[in-house]
């Protein structure tokens, strides 16, 4: 289909073309599934990283 060529389309993106109408259609739950994993992405970098922070703060504090 010429719109797919142009638009790149997410994969839980789905396109319905009836004649002159085309419908895109986003899967809910796919979508709360992304947003999921990439909230714990974000999550377990920070967890990562507030660790590190709080352990040089404190090194620095003794000198």
């Amino acid at each position: 289909m010429v719109l797919e060529e142009r638009l790149e389309i997410p994969e839980y993106t789905k396109i319905e073309r009836k004649g002159n109408l085309i419908t895109i259609i986003n899967n809910p739950r796919m979508v709360q599934e992304i947003k999921e994993k990439f909230f714990e992405q974000v999550a377990s970098m920070i967890k990562d990283v507030i660790p590190r922070f709080t352990k040089s703060e404190q090194a620095s504090t003794i000198y």
